[in-house]
């Protein structure tokens, strides 16, 4: 499948064994590509992706959006926390 998202992307990251590509876009999704597996999965916040990273052991993401929330992410797509402000 080829990367491609509808909207602008405006955060990207590989995580340490660049087996799993991170991508967030202008429409809140961020798409967690695994490389191995050749699978996509959809992660969604309400707005805006701002910051994306990959925990240095590998298996969790951290997003973070206009929506004011920040969210922790298993490599399966299971949110594990999530972390409203203001």
């Amino acid at each position: 499948e080829i990367l491609q998202h509808k909207y602008p992307v405006t955060a990207t990251a590989f995580n340490p064994e660049g087996t799993h590509l991170a991508t967030g876009c202008t429409n809140g999704t961020v798409c967690l590509w695994d490389q191995m597996n050749n699978k996509v999965t959809t992660l969604k916040h309400k707005k805006w992706i701002r910051a994306l990273t990959f925990h240095r052991n590998g298996t969790k993401l951290a997003t973070a959006s206009d929506d004011k929330t920040a969210s922790v992410w298993g490599l399966n797509g299971a949110n594990i926390v999530t972390v409203q402000h203001g």
